[in-house]
């Protein structure tokens, strides 16, 4: 079964394949033309990692489906309607941000969500 899937440099203009893909733990899209549609990815009960990165009209959507979801990293989206969508997913712990295309103040969602559990003593 398929656990990975990068997208790169390329067109598609939608994710309607995505729910063929049940045990997909992983998932890049880098510079996809027409990507925008995220709500196949945001409702995958198994996704932990998400990375996104130069999607110009893409947004976030409501990820409280994606209850595996832990580490995502974005890097040059402009998020025009803020992180609330993101802040939903229940199990989040990480969210790396590189080259922001928002303000600060879209953020607040999520300095707001109390952690889901308490850090480990490691």
């Amino acid at each position: 079964m398929l656990r990975g899937l990068a997208l790169k440099l390329g067109g598609a203009p939608d994710l309607t394949a995505f729910p063929d893909f049940p045990a997909l733990r992983f998932f890049e899209a880098w510079q996809v033309r027409g990507l925008e549609d995220l709500r196949p990815v945001a409702a995958s009960r198994t996704l932990e990692v998400l990375y996104l990165e130069s999607l110009p009209r893409a947004e976030l959507p409501d990820f409280s489906q994606a209850v595996s979801l832990a580490h995502v990293r974005l890097d040059n989206l402009p998020i025009s309607e803020g992180l609330s969508g993101l802040a939903a997913a229940p199990n989040l712990r990480q969210v790396r941000i590189s080259r922001r295309v928002f303000s600060q103040r879209k953020w607040r969602p999520c300095e707001d969500t109390p952690p889901s559990r308490p850090p480990s003593s490691r």
